[in-house]
């Protein structure tokens, strides 16, 4: 069994024209209903059968591209699976299999190129995305998938200021006090929002300054608990026109959306601020997709 990946698609996609299957099952992964799985993969296989010799193909080549089956097609196999779903890619020289966290309805498909469109829901964590509200007052982060979102609490993070102020209260901290606290002095250092001699700015300059400051310390507070590259999650910015330049300066996440939900979103719904950003990701997903299938 191989790890599913970009590229690992395009492989399959890139195969020479040939008679190729595709099968895709849903998975049952614990109870008694389990002994359903290798009937329901016979009776895939045996319709798989029946399309080759419809479209032609000699019986005996079709037993001999469909005996590579036999290698799943064990009962020790299904074994504590513990996945949702198997997808299989057969012709006469390729044979892979996938054990996936992905619930695929059953489908049979004969031609003359395996059929990856399940697949590519792997390559986008299952429709996953992020939406960030940029405020200086308050700051909110949603998790969504294409059907539902949620907000994640950003105040039980360490490290995630969420708003101007909170990222400057420290520089009301006399020198005095740090010094004879040096434990509290020590978690206060240990905060990379801490702006020691910076106050609200009382002029556009400075002010631009401190929300620069303010987003770096967001930046990487995120980045530390919840953005990790490996995943290839998209983000989508929220916020008024003026703030998503600078955040997008202060950022190094590489999966960062160009395009933006503008409007201050301190007082929109979950459900909306998810509304608008769900099309820019589509967008950034289905160019994606075109990618690796063309």
């Amino acid at each position: 069994m191989k790890l599913v990946s970009r590229e690992e698609i395009k492989t399959l996609v890139e195969q020479p024209k040939d008679n190729s299957i595709s099968i895709y099952m849903p998975v049952i992964s614990a109870g008694a209903e389990v002994i359903q799985n290798p009937i329901r993969l016979k009776n895939l296989i045996k319709e798989a059968h029946t399309r080759l010799i419809e479209a032609g193909v000699d019986e005996s080549q079709v037993n001999q591209i469909l005996e590579k089956t036999n290698e799943i097609d064990r009962q020790d196999f299904w074994e504590g699976i513990g996945e949702q779903g198997l997808a299989i890619f057969i012709s006469k020289n390729i044979f892979h299999y996938y054990i996936l966290p992905l619930e695929f309805e059953e489908l049979v498909v004969v031609s003359d190129r395996f059929h990856v469109k399940p697949l590519l829901q792997i390559l986008n964590n299952n429709g996953r995305f992020y939406v960030l509200g940029l405020s200086q007052n308050k700051v909110r982060m949603l998790v969504g998938t294409r059907y539902q979102c949620q907000e994640i609490d950003l105040t039980a993070l360490e490290n995630v200021p969420t708003s101007l102020a909170e990222a400057l209260k420290y520089d009301d901290v006399s020198e005095k006090q740090l010094q004879m606290h040096t434990t509290a002095r020590s978690a206060v250092n240990s905060q990379p929002w801490f702006f020691h001699g910076q106050g609200v700015g009382t002029d556009d300059a400075e002010q631009k300054t401190n929300i620069m400051r303010f987003f770096k310390a967001l930046a990487k507070g995120l980045e530390k608990n919840i953005l990790h590259h490996d995943e290839q999650v998209p983000l989508v910015l929220a916020g008024v026109d003026f703030l998503i330049p600078m955040y997008k300066e202060a950022n190094s996440y590489q999966y960062l959306m160009e395009d933006a939900v503008t409007g201050n979103p301190e007082n929109i719904s979950p459900q909306e601020l998810h509304s608008q950003a769900l099309p820019i990701v589509e967008n950034y997903w289905n160019n994606s997709h075109k990618k690796v299938i063309n």
